[in-house]
C-alpha cells in the first residue's frame, strides 16, 4: 500500500541494529526464491509462517539469520503499540525447521513457547485434530482445550460464535483474511480473549487445502484497553462536569488537537470542525484579543506558562466566558504549545448575581476574617451610610477605625458567635464615620470562601424604626397628658368664669380709690392669668377652640415682629426672609400669633443663658410637601423655619422639650410654651421637628398644610 516503506537488511541483527522496529509496530517480511545454504531454510519449502514477537523480546532471535534477499515491509504507526507481525514465505515445499536447521528450530520453538502463541493447522478436507503445538507440554490454558475442531468451537463465547462462523467461511472461501479477536470460555467459567491469526493455503489445483495459523492470548491487553477506555471515559466525564477542555498545537505544522468538552465549550459538535487555532481566535471577544495573543507570545517565548480571563462569542452569538491556561513543552525536539479552556459562565453569572445582591441589599454587610478580625469585603451601603470608603476600612478591624459603640457589646456578640457560627438579630451600636450613633440588628454567619473560613456580617440600620417607636411613645404620652389636661382646662376653665365674673360685678361696684378696689383688681388680673393658662392647656391638648382662616405666613409673622423688634432690638438682632408666591394655609391666626411668640420667648432665653450680646434669630418660609396622614401621600404645604444661635439642647433634653412643665441645667424655661406650640400644630394636621447642638443654637422647622395649590399674594 501507499503507506508501506520499504528496507532491506542481511539479517535480522542488522534489523535490530538500525533500531527501526523501536518506531513501528507492525513489521511484514516476505523472502521470495530463498536459496538453500546457511540460512536454515529449504528452497522448496512453500508453507507460510505466522509469528507474533513483542517487540521486547526481539533480542532472543537476534541469532536468526536470513537470506541476504529478504525485505522488510515496515508500516509506521504509534510507538506505544509494543507487538508487530514477521510474515514471511518461502517458495514451495512444506515448511520444517527440523529438517533445514534443528538449532534454529529449537530456538524458534523456545521464542514462541515463552510467548505464550499457539501454531494450528486445519486440514480442509478430512477435519483432522489440530497439529500437535510446540508448547504442547505447557501448562498454559491453551493446552488445555480440546484439539479437535468442533471442541474449539464449543469453547468459543456464545456472543462470538456467529460472526467467528462467519470469518470462517469467508476465509476458506479467499474472501477475506481470518484475522479476529474473540473470547473462550473454559470448564470452570473463566472468560480469555485470544488473537486468532490464519492463512489460506490452497493445492496445486487452487483448491483449499489448509488452513495454518495461530491463537495468542491477548485477555492482559484486552483488559488494559478495557480499563484504559474506563480511565479515558472517566477523565472526558470529569472534564465535562468541570466544564474543562483541552488543546494541543504543533508548533511547526500548526496541527492541532481539541478534546471533545474543548469543542463543546467553543459551541461546536465534537468531530463536527477540523481543529485549528485561526478558529479560536475568531471567537475571541474584540476587547481580549489583543491580550491573548500577547498572553500566547509570551507564554511561547518564556516557556512560562500563562493564564487568564477571556470571553468567547460563540457561533450563535451567546458570549462565554473561559478561564485560558497555556503551556509550551517540547516532545522529541518538537515545540508543542497545550492549555485548557475552563468555562467559568456559571460561575462568573452567579458571582455577579451575589455582588449585584451583595451591594443592592439594604443592609451592612461586612465580609471579615476569623482569626484575625481583618476586613475583606463591604457593600456600597456600608460605605454609603457610614461614610467610608472602602480603601479606608479594607486590611483594617471593627476596632480599628472605631465602629463599636460599646465594647463589651462586642465581646458579647463574639462569645455568642464563634462556638455555634451563626448568630442571629444582635441589637447593638455602631459609629459611622461622622461618629453619629446607629441602631444596628446584627446578624452574622460563619461560611467558607476560597477554602478560608470567613465571617458574614449583615448589619440592619434600625435607627429610622428605633426613631419612629420613640416618637409613637412619645405621641401617645403627650394624647395621654392632653387628654388629662383638657379635662383639667375644662373644670378649671368653669371655676374660672365665677371668679373672674364676680371679681368683675365687685370691681364696678366699689370705689376706685378704695383698698377693697386694689384687692379686688390684683384677683380680676389673677383670674385672667389663670384663664390665659387654661387656654394653653387646651392648645396643648389639641382640644382648643379655633376659628380657621385663609392666612398668609409672611404678614402674620411681620405683624408679631413688629413689637418684638422694637423690644429687642438692643439684644438680639432678628432676620426674616419671607418667600415669594408663599402658599395659603388655614389657620386660627391667634393660635399662630401664639406659637411665634412663644418661639421668640424660648430663644431669648436660649441666648441670654449663652451670655453673648450678639443674639441672632432668623426666621424664614418656603413652600414645601408634607405627608398627608389620612391618604399617606405628599400634599402642598407651607414651612416656617426658625433658628437662633442660643445655648442649644443636648439629646436627653431634647427628647423631652415638649412636655407639660419639663426643665434641666440647659432649659430652665418650665411652663406649657413649647407643649401649645406642639399641640398648636398638631390640631393643624401639619408637623414640627427641632434640631439642636449644645452651644450651638437650635432649629425648628414646622409645616402647614396649604389651603389652595396655587399662591396667593399678600395684597389678595
Amino acid at each position: 500500500g501507499k503507506n508501506f516503506k520499504t528496507y532491506t537488511f542481511s539479517n535480522l541483527e542488522e534489523f535490530l541494529s538500525s533500531r527501526k522496529h523501536s518506531v513501528f509496530s507492525l513489521v511484514f517480511l516476505d523472502a521470495q526464491a530463498i536459496s538453500t545454504g546457511n540460512n536454515g531454510f529449504s528452497n522448496e519449502c512453500h508453507s507460510q509462517l505466522i509469528i507474533i514477537i513483542n517487540s521486547k523480546q526481539l533480542h532472543r532471535l537476534k541469532n536468526l539469520i536470513l537470506p541476504e534477499n529478504v525485505q522488510f515491509l515496515l508500516k509506521p504507526v504509534r510507538k506505544k503499540d509494543i507487538e508487530f507481525f514477521c510474515r514471511f514465505s518461502a517458495s514451495k515445499s512444506n515448511f520444517n525447521f527440523n529438517k533445514t536447521n534443528p538449532d534454529l528450530s529449537d530456538r524458534l520453538k523456545i521464542a514462541i513457547k515463552s510467548m505464550g502463541i499457539e501454531i494450528f493447522e486445519w486440514n480442509l478436507k478430512d477435519k483432522p485434530p489440530w497439529k500437535k503445538s510446540p508448547d504442547q507440554d505447557n501448562q498454559s490454558s491453551l493446552a488445555q482445550f480440546s484439539r479437535k475442531f468442533e471442541n474449539w468451537i464449543k469453547k468459543i463465547h456464545p456472543q462470538d460464535l456467529q460472526r467467528i462462523k462467519n470469518e470462517l467461511d469467508l476465509a476458506m472461501v479467499g474472501e477475506k483474511p481470518f484475522d479476529t479477536e474473540f473470547r473462550i470460555v473454559f470448564p470452570k467459567g473463566e472468560i480469555r480473549h485470544l488473537k486468532g491469526i490464519a492463512a489460506l493455503i490452497n493445492d496445486e489445483q487452487d483448491n483449499p487445502e489448509k488452513m495454518i495459523g495461530i491463537n495468542y492470548d491477548i485477555t492482559f491487553r484486552k483488559q488494559a484497553q478495557l480499563q484504559l477506555k474506563q480511565i479515558q471515559a472517566n477523565l472526558n466525564e470529569t472534564t465535562k462536569i468541570a466544564h474543562l477542555g483541552s488543546w494541543k498545537v504543533n508548533l511547526e505544522t500548526n496541527e492541532t488537537w481539541w478534546s471533545d468538552e474543548f469543542y463543546r465549550i467553543c459551541g461546536f459538535e465534537p468531530g463536527t470542525v477540523v481543529p485549528d487555532s485561526l478558529k479560536i481566535y475568531q471567537l475571541v471577544h474584540k476587547n481580549d484579543l489583543k491580550k491573548v495573543v500577547k498572553l500566547i507570545k509570551k507564554t511561547i517565548d518564556s516557556g512560562k506558562p500563562g493564564n487568564m480571563e477571556m470571553r468567547l462569542t460563540l457561533p450563535d452569538n451567546t458570549q462565554r466566558r473561559v478561564h485560558l491556561l497555556a503551556k509550551s513543552s517540547v516532545e522529541n525536539n518538537t515545540p508543542y504549545l497545550t492549555g485548557f479552556f475552563q468555562d467559568i459562565t456559571s460561575i462568573w453569572e452567579a458571582e455577579k448575581k451575589f455582588e449585584i445582591a451583595f451591594n443592592s441589599s439594604p443592609s451592612w454587610i461586612i465580609v471579615s476574617e476569623i482569626e484575625t478580625g481583618l476586613i475583606l469585603d463591604v457593600n456600597k451601603t456600608f460605605q454609603r451610610e457610614t461614610g467610608y470608603e472602602k480603601k479606608e476600612v479594607i486590611g483594617k478591624t471593627s476596632l480599628n477605625i472605631g465602629l463599636w459603640h460599646n465594647i463589651e457589646e462586642r465581646n458579647k456578640l463574639k462569645k455568642a458567635l464563634i462556638p455555634s457560627g451563626s448568630l442571629k438579630n444582635f441589637e447593638t451600636g455602631l459609629f459611622d464615620k461622622n461618629n453619629d450613633l446607629h441602631h444596628i440588628l446584627y446578624s452574622g454567619e460563619i461560611v467558607r470562601i476560597g477554602g478560608h473560613r470567613v465571617l458574614l456580617s449583615v448589619l440592619l440600620d434600625i435607627s429610622k424604626q428605633k426613631k419612629m417607636e420613640e416618637n409613637l411613645l412619645k405621641a401617645r404620652k403627650m394624647e395621654s397628658i392632653g387628654k388629662m389636661a383638657a379635662g383639667i382646662a375644662h373644670d378649671f376653665n368653669n371655676l374660672l368664669q365665677i371668679i373672674n365674673g364676680y371679681s368683675q360685678l365687685l370691681l364696678e361696684a366699689t370705689n376706685n380709690n378704695s383698698r377693697q378696689f386694689k384687692d379686688l383688681k390684683e384677683i380680676n388680673r389673677a383670674g385672667k392669668r389663670a384663664s390665659n393658662l387654661v387656654n394653653l392647656l387646651l392648645l396643648f391638648s389639641t382640644k382648643a377652640h379655633k376659628i380657621n382662616e385663609k392666612i398668609n405666613l409672611n404678614q402674620e409673622i411681620r405683624s408679631v415682629l413688629a413689637y418684638y423688634k422694637e423690644n429687642l432690638k438692643n439684644i438680639i438682632s432678628i432676620k426674616f426672609k419671607p418667600a415669594d408666591n408663599l402658599l395659603i394655609t388655614r389657620l386660627d391666626s391667634d393660635h399662630f400669633r401664639i406659637l411665634l411668640k412663644n418661639l421668640l420667648d424660648n430663644s431669648k432665653n436660649a441666648i441670654r443663658n449663652k451670655g453673648i450680646k450678639n443674639g441672632k434669630i432668623i426666621i424664614s418660609t418656603q413652600n414645601c410637601t408634607l405627608m398627608d396622614q389620612d391618604t399617606n401621600t405628599e400634599i402642598p404645604a407651607v414651612q416656617l423655619n426658625f433658628q437662633d444661635n442660643g445655648c442649644g439642647m443636648d439629646s436627653t433634653t431634647l427628647s423631652h422639650i415638649y412636655d407639660p412643665y419639663f426643665s434641666s441645667k440647659n432649659f430652665d424655661r418650665s411652663g406649657l410654651g413649647l407643649s401649645a406650640i406642639h399641640g398648636i400644630v398638631k390640631s393643624q394636621q401639619g408637623s414640627i421637628n427641632c434640631q439642636s447642638n449644645l452651644r450651638k443654637g437650635t432649629t425648628f422647622t414646622i409645616k402647614f398644610p396649604a389651603h389652595i395649590h396655587q399662591p396667593e399674594t399678600e395684597n389678595s
